[in-house]
């Protein structure tokens, strides 16, 4: 098994990659009650809408997109659903494939995999019998191999679900954001506080005026992690982890969210009532943790930093 470390920013630059190739599959929220679960959400991610079925196609793209295919094209062993999965992908790249399935796989993805025009072998009565004519066709061929999980660039390609889930928690925020970004609204703003306290490490922004009380002239309701919760529970007023990394909505009480968000450098801790929609890169932490670095500007835990953090612009994409 691959043991190298994969992050989300990893992950992040694959969904670029293979974002023109995806579907970003819808999702469904049901009350856990309907399933014996009181006091939660389910959140089914559909991904059966994805091409070739399933989130394993995000894998395959990635593979193909990010690594260099030989002319002998790609070699994959499969149960099912990855061998469908490389099959539609290399016939969009035009990428010659060979699958193997063991005798046990499902006639429908044995039709799927031939449809999409590769070469199919059935072989064995198991999975790791498939697998191991694979590697001999691999070492005869010269084909590149795509493992159906023990392969980095598969798994920075299934984490691309988790991205979409993270976007679609919190949809009004995220589209509030873009579209502020795209009208230049933090263009040349200041971060105006920093926060240094036990509880709290965080650098807020987005305030044109720099008095804490800007804004874009409207406010709307918050989300993901406050949804969670009954208006009325009290577990609203109880204090989570918002980790460090996080990039999540400033506010004056719920509901009264505008530009001013808030990016958190050290573990911090809050009452949920904060939307997260968001996280910081590892160089947007680097930067962080110099700002935190120099300090509060009145030598107090709370106010004007005293390094200046200014957004020059905000890209989206």
């Amino acid at each position: 098994m691959t043991n190298l470390p994969i992050d989300r920013d990893q992950i992040a630059a694959a969904e670029k990659i293979i974002r023109p190739h995806i579907r970003r599959t819808p999702i469904l929220e049901v009350a856990g009650a309907d399933f014996g679960l009181d006091s939660i959400s389910l959140i089914f991610k559909l991904e059966f809408l994805q091409h070739a079925g399933s989130f394993k196609s995000r894998g395959a793209f990635t593979n193909l997109l990010t690594r260099d295919v030989p002319k002998a094209g790609v070699v994959a062993a499969s149960g099912g659903n990855h061998g469908v999965a490389v099959a539609f992908a290399a016939g969009k790249l035009g990428v010659p494939a060979k699958i193997f399935l063991p005798t046990v796989a499902s006639p429908e993805k044995i039709d799927r995999i031939r449809r999409s025009g590769a070469d199919l072998v059935i072989v064995g009565d198991r999975y790791a019998d498939a697998l191991a004519a694979s590697e001999a066709w691999m070492a005869q061929s010269g084909a590149m191999p795509i493992h159906a999980f023990d392969q980095m660039e598969t798994l920075l390609g299934q984490g691309t679900v988790g991205l979409e889930l993270d976007n679609t928690k919190t949809p009004c925020t995220v589209n509030n954001f873009t579209s502020l970004a795209k009208q230049g609204f933090f263009d040349n703003t200041t971060c105006h506080r920093l926060t240094t306290s036990t509880e709290l490490g965080a650098l807020q922004c987005g305030d044109p005026t720099t008095t804490g009380t800007g804004g874009p002239g409207y406010r709307f309701p918050n989300e993901y992690p406050t949804n969670q919760y009954r208006l009325t529970d009290p577990a609203l007023k109880v204090q989570v982890l918002y980790p460090r990394g996080t990039l999540a909505m400033a506010n004056s009480g719920p509901g009264t969210n505008g530009s001013q968000f808030f990016l958190v450098y050290k573990d911090s801790r809050l009452p949920p009532t904060y939307t997260v929609f968001g996280t910081i890169d590892s160089a947007g932490l680097a930067t962080l943790d110099k700002v935190a670095a120099g300090g509060v500007a009145d030598g107090s835990d709370d106010g004007k930093p005293v390094v200046d953090a200014t957004i020059k612009s905000v890209q989206v994409g």
